[in-house]
């Protein structure tokens, strides 16, 4: 555990891998519209790709032995979420939307394979890293 790849607090994060679902809670589906997806401004069904950055690291929860990543989604939602410079640029003009005003939530994890219950029989597999 730890390294200089492990996420932080107050760290911008991208996909690790094509794209990543953002949530609006710590829950993947909780029967609410969208499946609980973040849907806001350029956001659609909660869908952040590669290579655009998710947003800024605002805290780490872990809830029912899962790890939660609570991101800042302000410069995502505004498409403001190119590149960490364009990203930072945002983030520098707090009189837009001040940091955690717009949040969102992705799990730290996600599986390759689940069985027909959704219990992990495959791989576990990050969904974040580090930009």
């Amino acid at each position: 555990m730890g390294g200089s790849n492990e996420i932080q607090v107050g760290d911008l994060v991208k996909p690790y891998n094509q794209y990543v679902n953002v949530r609006t809670s710590m829950e993947i589906n909780n029967g609410w519209f969208w499946n609980n997806l973040y849907v806001a401004g350029d956001i659609d069904y909660g869908r952040i790709d590669s290579p655009n950055i998710v947003g800024k690291v605002l805290a780490i929860n872990n809830v029912g032995g899962k790890t939660w990543y609570e991101i800042d989604m302000a410069p995502a939602t505004e498409g403001e979420n190119q590149s960490a410079s364009i990203t930072n640029i945002y983030y520098a003009q707090d009189d837009i939307f001040p940091l955690g005003a717009l949040k969102g939530y992705v799990r730290g994890t996600t599986c390759d394979e689940v069985d027909s219950e959704g219990v992990c029989i495959g791989i576990e597999i990050p969904t974040l890293k580090k930009v």
